[in-house]
């Protein structure tokens, strides 16, 4: 069986596809300048829109959780060959 560690390390190794050097942070102050602007243009604030992205996200991570579990194990438990990532 493969042990709590090994899958850590293996989820570890997952690269974060919004770094923060290319997607840098909003500030408060603007975060409430568009929670603003989407109440008064679209008649709701960004707790909505965060659910919304917060739903794909959890959705989308779970589907890639569950990709890597079956990666480290074959038909009935059996643990696969892990392979190096390139």
């Amino acid at each position: 069986m493969i042990s709590k560690e090994e899958i850590i390390a293996r989820l570890d190794e997952i690269e974060n596809p919004y770094p923060v050097d290319i997607f840098s942070e909003i500030g408060n102050d603007d975060l409430k300048k568009i929670d603003d602007l989407l109440k008064r243009e679209l008649g709701f604030g960004i707790d909505r829109l965060s659910g919304h992205i917060g739903r794909f996200v959890f959705k989308e991570t779970i589907k890639r959780v569950k990709g890597e579990i079956t990666d480290l194990y074959g038909g009935e438990g059996e643990k696969k060959t892990y392979k190096e990532k390139s």
